[in-house]
C-alpha cells in the first residue's frame, strides 16, 4: 500500500509549495525560494492582500537576482504581478537552477498588511518552446511578403514559359 501511494505522488505532476499568510510591512520585501534542479516546470503563483492594500508586487526572480535585491542593485525578473491587492504570475523554467517568489511592499504607505501567497508547479510541462501566435500586423507582413515572391515567382516562370515557346514555334514555322 505504501509503495502505490508513493508511485501516485511520483505520478503527480502538479505539487502545491506553499500556501501561508505573511506580514510584509511597507518598505520591505519577503521571499519564497524554489530549488529546480532535476526538471523544468512551470509556477504558478498567486497572492491576495487586504482590501486596500493596492501596492504589493510579485515577481519570480533568479538566485542571482535575488542577491542583487538583497544588496539594493538593480535586478531583473522573470515575471512580475502587480502592483494590486491581488495577483497572479505564471512562468515556465526551463533552466534548472535556483528561483524565488518575492512579495514587495516597498511603495506602502506605512501599513503591514498580512499577505497569502500560494505557489505550486507543475511538472507536466512539454519539453519544447512555448507555442506562440504573431500579431495581426506580423500576419499581414508575413501574408503580404508571401504573396509578393509566390507572384514574382509565377511572373518570372511565365515569361520564361512564354519566351521557350515562342523560340520553339519560331523554329518549326
Amino acid at each position: 500500500m505504501l509503495s502505490f501511494l508513493c508511485l501516485f505522488a511520483l505520478a503527480q505532476s502538479r505539487l502545491m509549495m506553499v500556501d501561508e499568510v505573511y506580514p510584509i510591512p511597507a518598505g520591505e520585501w519577503h521571499f519564497f525560494r524554489i530549488d529546480l534542479e532535476q526538471r523544468p516546470a512551470t509556477v504558478t503563483a498567486r497572492y491576495d492582500a487586504p482590501t486596500g492594500a493596492g501596492h504589493i508586487r510579485m515577481a519570480l526572480v533568479s538566485r542571482n537576482d535575488l542577491e542583487h535585491l538583497a544588496r539594493g542593485l538593480p535586478q531583473g525578473a522573470l515575471e512580475i504581478a502587480g502592483p494590486a491587492s491581488s495577483g497572479t504570475l505564471r512562468h515556465a523554467i526551463r533552466v534548472p537552477g535556483e528561483y524565488a517568489i518575492v512579495l514587495d511592499n516597498q511603495l506602502g504607505d506605512g501599513k503591514t498588511p498580512m499577505v497569502r501567497l500560494r505557489v505550486w508547479l507543475d511538472f507536466g510541462v512539454p519539453a519544447g518552446p512555448n507555442a506562440t501566435t504573431l500579431s495581426p500586423p506580423r500576419r499581414l507582413a508575413v501574408f503580404a511578403i508571401s504573396c509578393a515572391v509566390f507572384f514574382a515567382i509565377v511572373f518570372f516562370a511565365g515569361r520564361k514559359l512564354l519566351a521557350a515557346f515562342a523560340a520553339r514555334g519560331a523554329g518549326h514555322s
